[in-house]
This record gives C-alpha cells, structure tokens and sequence, in this order.
C-alpha cells in the first residue's frame, strides 16, 4: 500500500484554499488594482510585542494645526485607533510628561488599555510640566520584554520644559539602550507648525480665550531617536499606517 506523506497533503490543502479564495474574488487579481500608499519604511518582519508612547506634556494641551481640537484629543483618538486595529498582537501603552508611567502592560486584549487612554487626563495622569521623552522611551524599553519589538512615539515633537530647564534623562542615551535591545522607534508626529493656539482661560462670558504660542518641534532629536534605533519619523501619520508598522 503506498504511505501518504501528509507534507504534501498539507501543502495540497493550501494551494486548494489559496484557489478557492481567488475565485471567491472573481477571477485572477487585476495587475493594475490601485495600491494604498504606505511609508517607505518597513518594520522588521519578526517584531513581536510593541508600546505606544503617549505625549501628555503641556504643549499637547495646544490645538492641532487645524484648529479643530487639542493635539492630545487627536493623539489619543490616534492611540486608540491602533490599538483597536492591532490584531492578533500584543501592545501595550506609555505616557510622560515629567516623568513616565505604564498605563497598560503589553497584552492580546486592548480594551483595557483603550479605556485607559480615554480616561487619561493632562497634568492629573503625569506631570504635565516637562517633555520627558528619555523616560518614556526608557520605560518602553523595559517592558518590552523579548527583542525586536516595536515602539511608537506619538508626540508633537515640541519640548516643555519647567523654568526653562529640562528634568528629563537623555533621550538619545535612552535611544541607543532601546537600539541595544534590538527594538525600533517610530516617531509619530502629529504637528507640522510650532505655532498653535492654546487656551488661556475664559471671557467675561465664560467663553473660552485662546492666545497665539510657539511650540518649537525639535525635529532633530526626533530624528535622531528613530534613526539610532532603525525606525522613522512619520508626520501626521494615519492609524493604518502605524498599524503597517507594526506587523
């Protein structure tokens, strides 16, 4: 009796789904089907685990650049966004401001970790009061626990600093320990202008007062954190296109 060798059935078995399934599509694939446009840059294909790293320093408190809402507003939706789309994929999400704080631990169930991010709130999660990206990044770093893994920035790139003097560790260091463990950063800046408008109390009639502040974007620290580590900095970035990122 001839044995059957299940290798070959197993590949038979796949080439008959792949077929069935581009029948179900009507046909051969069209060779001119419009592409999505994504990044250039492409994450490395065996990144496991990832971290998004929020922004809640006193600048994200400015409106985006259309006006439309505040930059945190828009980073959050943008986290959340992610978080819901990644499938099949453990994450988990950071915040700082002066200092930095695991708000949820990287796991397959992102729910939790998107009603963390709702309810999140400027200067009571985190000290508002400072950029400390080095923080962020390095406790990214540590809970990131296998290599190759993927961290997401999502930032408007400007620093706040109190009386003029940062408390923050140094990112670039904190960089090369994140590029020394073999994971990638990607920096998602969600500002193009430095110069935003920002509430400043109300009116007499209670109505909110904004003011016209500049909020520079140090694009080469940015750089040069996404860079050291084999990542990017993404401007505006859309949800799937971080998503693209991190499979």
């Amino acid at each position: 009796m001839k044995r059957r060798n299940p290798r070959r059935e197993s590949n038979s078995r796949v080439a008959t789904l792949g077929l069935l399934a581009l029948a179900s599509c009507g046909g051969e694939p069209s060779r001119t089907a419009p592409v999505t446009p994504l990044p250039s840059v492409t994450a490395p294909a065996e990144a496991s685990d990832a971290i998004l790293v929020l922004d809640m320093s006193g600048s994200m408190n400015a409106l985006t650049d259309d006006g439309a809402r505040t930059r945190l507003a828009a980073a959050k939706d943008l986290v959340v966004d992610v978080l819901r789309a990644s499938r099949r994929r453990r994450v988990g999400v950071v915040v700082f401001g002066m200092d930095a704080k695991l708000l949820a631990a990287p796991a397959l169930e992102h729910e939790p970790a998107v009603a963390a991010v709702q309810a999140a709130k400027l200067g009571a999660t985190v000290d508002s009061e400072d950029t400390g990206v080095g923080r962020g990044l390095a406790l990214a770093d540590s809970a990131l626990h296998d290599s190759h893994g993927a961290i997401v920035v999502v930032t408007d790139g400007s620093t706040t600093r109190l009386e003029g003097q940062s408390h923050d560790i140094d990112a670039f260091g904190a960089a090369r320990t994140v590029a020394a463990h073999r994971h990638v950063v990607w920096i998602a800046q969600i500002a193009e202008h430095e110069r935003a408008r920002m509430q400043d109390g109300v009116d007499m009639f209670n109505r909110p007062h904004f003011v016209d502040r500049d909020f520079p974007i140090d694009r080469e620290l940015m750089s040069a954190i996404a860079k050291t580590t084999g990542g990017a900095v993404l401007v505006r970035p859309t949800a799937i296109a971080l998503v693209h990122l991190l499979r």
